[in-house]
């Protein structure tokens, strides 16, 4: 880098005043003897008086104004419009719902929904009397048994024995 060079970087401290004297010295010499550095710096000159006329009055209580606006109080409680606020919670109960609804049929609890031991013993009596055939010599004019209960037990215990009486015979 050649003394030009180098003298072109320092001009813009040179104009703001932050080279120590031997280099402020050093550059007031080349200005003398150089038109292009001249040039550049009256126009780093231009600017900078552009620039320093932009400039404007500041108030002097503009900072008391902005804290002043800064610890005011919101009085309004800012909330999102209604659709917004129910834009997750309705889909995602709707998916609740789908979900419960798809367990409770997906999944049920038992495979006879409605137990009743009367329908066990009649489906295992309809089995066996299709694994044994009826006998000729049975009458169905007359029952057999008599349908009135003739003990004080439960309706259910006696549907019990026979079925246990079946399932122990096979």
């Amino acid at each position: 880098m050649n003394n030009h060079q180098i003298i072109q970087r320092q001009l813009s401290a040179y104009l703001d005043d932050e080279l120590e004297f031997s280099e402020t010295i050093q550059v007031e010499k080349h200005l003398d003897n150089c038109d292009q550095c001249r040039r550049v710096l009256t126009d780093f000159q231009t600017q900078q008086n552009l620039i320093s006329n932009l400039r404007h009055d500041v108030p002097v209580d503009i900072w008391s104004q902005i804290q002043g606006q800064i610890s005011e109080p919101v009085d309004e409680k800012i909330s999102p419009p209604l659709w917004r606020r129910l834009w997750f919670p309705i889909p995602t109960a709707g998916l609740a719902a789908l979900l419960v609804i798809g367990i409770i049929f997906l999944f049920p609890t038992s495979e006879d929904p409605v137990f009743d031991p009367i329908n066990n013993y009649l489906l295992a009596h309809a089995k066996y009397t299709m694994d044994y055939p009826a006998l000729d010599g049975i009458s169905l004019d007359e029952p057999a048994v008599s349908s009135t209960a003739t003990s004080e037990a439960e309706p259910f215990e006696d549907t019990d024995v026979l079925l246990s009486a079946y399932y122990d015979y096979e």
